[in-house]
């Protein structure tokens, strides 16, 4: 039995990265679940730019079916980085897992065009790029959903922080204003007592008044 053809993926890759870079950027953008409102297209050039160069520099070990290997973490770590921040973006998981998904047409048809002769390399080529990319889009819509929980775990404690802030603000509202009640309860009593004080000395007058017309008379 002959051995499988030997995959020309990663040298596919390298001798066309620029022109797939862009087919699939192009693809991107004309996606309808791209939100443009969420990210700036100069963002999602960096990160489409990042993942390619490091996809084929991890394809190159030959090992295109276990993403266990060392040669696969820069990847994974990439799309991990990738997913929490679309997650904190409000994207959802869909909308993040065609990251990955949406480079199968391009990556397809420029296989097909290298191999436009050679069907058992084609049919090589194109199970080994759909395995890594189906698992890798697997992969993004797991750190997505661990990210997205993150999220909205952070969200909660924030949100309980933020009441008990509010709650303790409140208090001190409160407790300021039986405060300023006591001190105008004061002060009512103050002015009372002065205004008291300011009746009898006026009655007292009249009396000393009444008393001189009397001695006087």
């Amino acid at each position: 039995m002959s051995a499988p053809p030997k995959s020309r993926l990663p040298d596919i890759l390298k001798s066309h990265e620029s022109d797939l870079l862009k087919d699939w950027l192009k693809r991107q953008l004309s996606d309808t679940t791209l939100r443009s409102d969420l990210m700036k297209e100069s963002e999602l050039r960096e990160q489409s730019t990042q993942f390619l160069r490091l996809f084929r520099e991890a394809t190159e070990s030959g090992n295109l079916t276990d993403l266990s290997g060392a040669q696969w973490t820069p990847v994974k770590g990439l799309l991990s980085e990738i997913s929490e921040s679309r997650a904190r973006q409000g994207f959802r998981t869909a909308e993040t897992a065609v990251f990955i998904f949406s480079l199968k047409q391009p990556l397809f048809d420029l296989l097909r065009q290298e191999h436009s002769k050679d069907v058992d390399g084609l049919a090589t080529d194109v199970w080994n790029a759909t395995a890594v990319l189906d698992n890798l889009g697997l992969l993004t819509a797991e750190y997505y959903q661990k990210s997205r929980e993150d999220v909205i775990v952070r969200q909660q404690r924030e949100l309980s922080h933020l009441n008990a802030s509010l709650e303790e603000r409140v208090r001190e509202l409160q407790q300021s204003r039986l405060e300023l009640h006591e001190k105008i309860n004061d002060l009512e009593q103050f002015e009372d007592v002065v205004v008291g004080r300011e009746l009898k000395m006026i009655e007292m007058e009249k009396e000393i008044e009444r008393l001189k017309g009397v001695r006087q008379s």
